[in-house]
C-alpha cells in the first residue's frame, strides 16, 4: 500500500479559505450602516441650516440604501422546501450540465460587482463611471459596467470551457464562489435571533437527514450523491498516470469550494459547499450588524461568531477523518455560532432584544451616534418632518 496523509494539508487551507470568506463577506455586509451612521440622519428643533426646511424641524435621512431583503419565518420555512425538492429532483435527474450553466450566469454577475467593479473604479478613475459607450443589442452603458460586465462573462465562459481539462480550473471556481457568497451576504439578511434560530435548526436537521439519515430510504446518502456526482471509475494507478483520460474525470456540482488533495496519488479535491458558509455566514453578519448598530468600539459578538465558525468548521474537517465518511458541516457549525451566540446573550440579558430584534436593526429603526433609536411614527409625533420614501425610518 502506498502512503498518504492521514489529514490532507488542502483540508486546512479550505478551512482557512471558509474562515476568511465568512469573516470578510459578514464584515463588508455592514458597509451600507457603516455609511449611514457616518451621516447626519436627523436634526431636530431648527433643521437644518441653509435647507428649505430650516426652521420647521427637518430631518435628514438617507435615501441611498444597498437593496437587501431581511429574511421572515415564512422565508425560513420556504427556504427548507425549496432545499429538500431541488436536492431530490438532483439525485434523480441528471441536471449537471443545466446547473453549471446558471452558475456560469451568477458567476459573472457576482464577480463584476464584488470584484471587478471596486477594482476598475480604482484602475480607471471616477470618469469611467460618466463615459458612456454603445454596445450592440445593450445600447448606452457606462464604461465601467461594460469593463465589469465583459470581464466577468469572460472569466466565466473561460471556466465553463476548461473546467474538467485545466488543472487550474478550480482557482476560478473558487473566486466565483466567494464572491457569491459575499453578494449574498451583502443583500440576505437576519433581522432577529428568532428567524435565525428557526432557519439554522432547520438547516441543521436537513443537513443531518440528508447525509446520515437518507441512505435508509435512497440506499446511499442524498447529499454526498448530489455534491460529488459522479466520481473516476478507473482504478487510481491508472489515472495517476493519465489524470485527463475519460474514466478518471469528475463531475462534481460547481456550488463547491475546491483544492485539489496534495501529496495524494488518488488525486481528487478537498471540498466545502458554499451553504455551509453563507447559511452560519447570515448569523456572523447578524452579529456583525448588531455590533455596527449599538457603536461597539470592539465588535465583541462578530469576533465570537467568527470563533465559533472557525472551530466548528474544523472539528467537522476532523470528523471527516476519523469517520472517514463525509459530514454535515452544519451538524457542527450551528452549535458553535447559534448556540454560542444564544448563551452569551443569555448570560448577558440581551437575549429578548436580539431575539425579537434589536431597535437598532428591525423595521428599519437606527442608531446613530449617541442618539436613541427611533421610528418614523416616533419621530412624526415629535413634529419631525422625514424627507425621502427610500428613508430607512419605517
Amino acid at each position: 500500500d502506498r502512503w498518504r496523509p492521514w489529514m490532507n494539508v488542502s483540508s486546512l487551507l479550505i478551512w482557512a479559505m471558509g474562515v476568511a470568506t465568512v469573516a470578510y463577506a459578514s464584515w463588508r455586509s455592514v458597509d451600507d450602516l457603516r455609511r449611514k451612521m457616518s451621516r447626519p440622519v436627523a436634526v431636530f428643533g431648527g433643521g437644518v441650516p441653509g435647507s428649505s426646511k430650516e426652521g420647521k424641524g427637518a430631518a435628514i435621512v438617507d435615501d441611498e440604501e444597498a437593496p437587501a431583503l431581511e429574511l421572515t419565518l415564512t422565508h425560513a420555512f420556504g427556504f427548507i422546501v425549496v432545499a429538500s425538492s431541488v436536492l431530490l429532483i438532483l439525485f434523480y435527474i441528471d441536471l449537471y450540465l443545466f446547473v453549471t450553466v446558471m452558475f456560469c450566469i451568477s458567476a459573472a454577475s457576482s464577480t463584476g460587482q464584488v470584484l471587478l467593479r471596486p477594482m476598475f473604479a480604482w484602475l480607471c478613475g471616477p470618469r469611467s463611471r460618466q463615459e458612456l459607450v454603445e454596445l450592440p443589442w445593450i445600447g448606452s452603458v457606462s464604461t465601467l459596467d461594460g469593463l465589469c460586465t465583459g470581464t466577468g462573462v469572460f472569466l466565466a465562459v473561460t471556466w465553463f470551457i476548461v473546467r474538467t481539462t485545466a488543472d487550474w480550473a478550480f482557482v476560478l471556481q473558487d473566486l466565483f464562489g466567494m464572491c457569491l457568497c459575499v453578494l449574498f451576504l451583502s443583500v440576505i439578511r437576519f433581522s432577529n435571533m428568532k428567524v435565525a434560530a428557526l432557519l439554522l435548526t432547520m438547516a441543521f436537521l436537513y443537513d443531518i437527514f440528508f447525509v446520515f439519515i437518507s441512505p435508509i430510504f435512497f440506499s446511499e446518502s442524498v447529499m454526498v450523491k448530489v455534491a460529488t456526482g459522479n466520481q473516476p471509475t478507473a482504478d487510481p494507478d491508472y489515472c495517476e498516470k493519465y489524470p485527463s483520460d475519460s474514466d478518471c474525470q469528475s463531475t462534481e456540482l460547481p456550488m463547491l469550494l475546491l483544492l485539489p488533495r496534495i501529496d495524494d496519488y488518488t488525486g481528487g479535491y478537498t471540498m466545502l459547499g458554499l451553504g455551509d458558509i453563507v447559511l452560519p455566514g447570515l448569523l456572523v453578519a447578524f452579529a456583525a450588524r448588531y455590533d455596527v448598530s449599538i457603536g461597539a468600539r470592539i465588535p465583541w459578538n462578530f469576533l465570537l461568531m467568527v470563533a465559533g465558525y472557525s472551530v466548528g468548521l474544523m472539528m467537522a474537517n476532523v470528523a471527516v477523518y476519523v469517520m472517514e465518511m463525509g459530514q454535515p458541516a452544519l451538524l457542527y457549525l450551528v452549535p458553535c455560532t447559534l448556540g454560542v451566540l444564544t448563551l452569551k446573550a443569555r448570560r448577558e440579558g440581551t437575549l429578548k432584544d436580539l431575539w425579537n430584534g434589536p431597535p437598532s436593526l428591525v423595521n428599519g429603526g437606527f442608531y446613530h451616534h449617541n442618539a436613541v433609536p427611533m421610528r418614523r411614527k416616533d419621530l412624526e409625533s415629535s413634529g419631525v418632518h422625514i424627507e425621502g420614501e427610500g428613508s430607512p425610518l419605517l
